[in-house]
């Protein structure tokens, strides 16, 4: 037999289903209430398009839901080591604005939504839980779903539990000591302030066409399975200095806030090399190249704090020659331009030539110290070479410049100073073409 309550000043409907022995069950309708103690009796407690405007403490019972409801605050917080058992407790395209839980073992289904238009998740906490079933919160198809605190510290998500937060922007989120014992899938999902300390992917993980919007540090964060970062953004610096990848991972067409993969910034030189030998292993040369060009980046301010001289002389030639032999044609212009530079020592003297080819030579080194010189800015300098050569030179058929070339080829004895030192520099500067070019094949 139903009985049914009302109470006409506030318009508040309530519903009571009873067996034959006992009332056990109640559902709740469009009713709004500040106390929920009135309902500590019952096993089984349905709300339905109530307002809940107290703090709210779980009431423990066989099952409670809350369907299209508003929460102030709902909580359990264990105090004790070992974990309670919740049965069932479930919210369905509810607005909540806190829910926290600590301690507990989650048997069934926490959450679900239907309607992200009208669904809100403000703060949830689920800390030292255990959770049995699958971990949904998708907004695929749909706008992004604001979460202003996702903690799951020290929380665990069994096996055949999948955790999906996908197409979510969170402000703050917390996954310390967070073990995933299934898929973890957090696709399109952007992250302002994140920690992964500690975090345990026992399978795979998916951060494709994520975002992270501040500087984000998987530090001692193991990585079993694959892990697909495909198409991320990172906008701040990436740190995967402590970071334990046992499978492949998958960084393909990761970028920087300005959109361009070249202007990703990592924390250190080894979070440059962890991803160029996940490139290489890929064999994806050209994004490799790119990290070991920042690896590179990372070397050198470590030698200007500490390397010793000989260090940074062999940095020096090797950045400035062919950018770690990455730029086939920085290597080709210096090519150019020492045998330009011999042929004119050797036609108008080494003070002449010297005061011809100083200042291109100085702008250079001053727009390389500060950017990378791209093979226009270079094509442009050699035109300036050429045209001072020859006018300095009188060498128009450039049968001189082609003659000085072609002694580097030549085994005799060299005639002066010059040409030993002519040889040698080609020598290295032909070494480091012929690297550069093979960088985009393979890597030895």
């Amino acid at each position: 037999m139903n009985k049914e309550k009302f109470d006409k000043n506030n318009k508040e409907h309530m519903i009571i289903y009873t067996n034959d022995t006992q009332n056990d069950s109640i559902k709740v309708k469009d009713k709004i209430f500040n106390d929920k103690d009135l309902f500590d009796k019952f096993k089984y407690i349905t709300f339905e398009n109530c307002d809940i405007n107290c703090d709210f403490k779980h009431i423990f019972c066989k099952e409670i839901k809350f369907i299209n409801c508003k929460i102030q605050n709902y909580y359990l917080v264990n105090p004790s080591i070992e974990k309670w058992k919740i049965e069932n407790l479930f919210f369905y395209n509810c607005e909540i604005t806190s829910l926290e839980l600590e301690g507990l073992i989650l048997e069934n289904n926490l959450i679900k939504i239907d309607d992200y238009e009208k669904a809100k998740i403000s703060s949830l906490t689920l800390k030292n839980c255990e959770i049995k079933k699958d971990f949904v919160i998708d907004s695929s198809g749909s706008d992004k779903f604001h979460i202003e605190n996702l903690d799951f510290e020290n929380s665990e998500f069994d096996k055949d539990v999948k955790v999906k937060i996908k197409n979510c922007d969170i402000t703050n989120s917390n996954f310390y000591n967070t073990k995933f014992k299934d898929l973890a899938d957090f696709h399109q999902s952007c992250f302002k302030k994140v920690n992964f300390e500690r975090s345990d992917f026992e399978d795979i993980a998916i951060f494709s066409e994520c975002v992270f919007r501040q500087n984000i540090d998987f530090k001692y964060t193991k990585f079993s399975e694959k892990a697909i970062f495909k198409d991320t953004v990172f906008q701040k610096v990436l740190d995967l200095r402590n970071t334990i990848f046992k499978e492949e991972a998958d960084f393909l067409g990761v970028t920087s806030k300005q959109g361009y993969i070249e202007d990703i910034k990592v924390k250190n030189r080894e979070t440059a090399r962890i991803i160029k030998n996940l490139f290489d292993k890929a064999g994806n040369i050209i994004e490799a190249n790119v990290f070991y060009k920042l690896e590179m980046d990372k070397r050198r301010e470590e030698l200007d704090k500490n390397g010793s001289l000989k260090d940074k002389i062999i940095f020096f030639l090797h950045r400035y020659s062919s950018n770690h032999s990455q730029d086939w044609f920085l290597a080709l212009f210096w090519i150019i331009y020492f045998t330009i530079f011999t042929s004119s020592v050797k036609c108008i003297g080494f003070i002449c030539s010297v005061f011809i080819f100083v200042i291109p030579f100085a702008i250079f080194l001053y727009c390389k110290k500060s950017q990378n010189i791209s093979h226009k800015f270079l094509f442009v300098i050699l035109i300036i070479l050429f045209t001072l050569y020859i006018i300095a030179v009188k060498d128009y058929n450039l049968e001189f410049f082609t003659k000085i070339y072609s002694s580097i080829f030549k085994i005799g004895k060299n005639k002066c100073l010059i040409d030993l030192v002519y040889k040698i520099v080609m020598a290295y500067l032909i070494y480091q073409f012929v690297i550069s070019v093979r960088q985009n094949t393979r890597r030895k």
